[in-house]
């Protein structure tokens, strides 16, 4: 096997450990445990150590955030560690009804519908460790930000703000600065698309993180993080790197 790998890893660019993480991942989804350890390795290697919404730095090693890159976060205690946080909330995927019955509209037309959503309706597993739904952020912020929805508000007075999130008055809801609206956008849509199959957003959402994705295009980062993991763990975007490709921002060699 290690004989193989090595011949594949020759031809393909990718390394050893590279190959054998991503076929691992793609064809036995990780717990949320490890694909938070995974993913450690993964930002450390490429150099991608800053939090999703600060923008803070962090040691991949220790999990540590460097405070001094991040005056908002004011709780030092919990604002000093790194958490992984679900773009789309851990709580809502847990919730989504994980049946076949659920999945049988989005599988009508198949060969087998039914085998097809008996298989869809196992995924819950492979959707809490998405590596595209999780991102690094300070413990203080992804507790601030919790399992509030995404949201654009008609007008941002009061509530209160955290680096690039800004809160609504009464709690429950949150809308990100223009800088993360693409990529929190882009992650609701992605689940949908391919995770959920169409089953997770209501029309509103759906329309509301497309007109967001819409106007924030992908950047180099978002671009390069997208082939990041696919290298690392085998599970493809295909909304980003489709969006990515025809600025030549993603390699298609992979």
């Amino acid at each position: 096997m290690k004989v193989f790998l090595l011949c594949v890893s020759l031809l393909t660019g990718l390394s050893p450990w590279a190959l054998a993480q991503a076929k691992d991942w793609a064809s036995e989804p990780p717990s949320f445990g490890t694909a938070k350890n995974r993913l450690y390795q993964v930002y450390t290697s490429h150099h991608l150590l800053r939090t999703f919404y600060c923008g803070c730095a962090f040691d991949g090693a220790t999990h540590q955030v460097d405070l001094n890159t991040c005056p908002a976060v004011k709780d030092k205690k919990r604002g000093g560690q790194v958490e992984w946080e679900h773009i789309v909330p851990a709580s809502r995927i847990r919730r989504f009804p994980w049946t076949p019955a659920s999945f049988a509209p989005s599988c009508q037309g198949e060969v087998d519908p039914e085998g097809c959503a008996e298989h869809r309706a196992q995924g819950k597993p492979a959707a809490v460790s998405n590596p595209y739904n999780l991102v690094p952020s300070s413990g203080a912020v992804n507790a601030a930000r919790s399992n509030r929805r995404m949201v654009e508000f008609e007008q941002t007075t009061g509530g209160r703000a955290l680096c690039t999130l800004h809160f609504g008055a009464n709690g429950g809801e949150v809308e990100p600065g223009d800088q993360r609206k693409g990529p929190v956008a882009r992650a609701y849509l992605y689940m949908d698309q391919s995770v959920f199959w169409g089953e997770l957003l209501g029309e509103g959402e759906r329309a509301l993180y497309q007109r967001w994705s819409d106007a924030h295009r992908v950047t180099e980062a978002e671009c390069l993080r997208a082939e990041v993991i696919r290298e690392h763990t085998g599970v493809v975007n295909l909304l980003v790197e489709g969006l990515c490709r025809p600025k030549g921002k993603v390699s298609s060699a992979h």
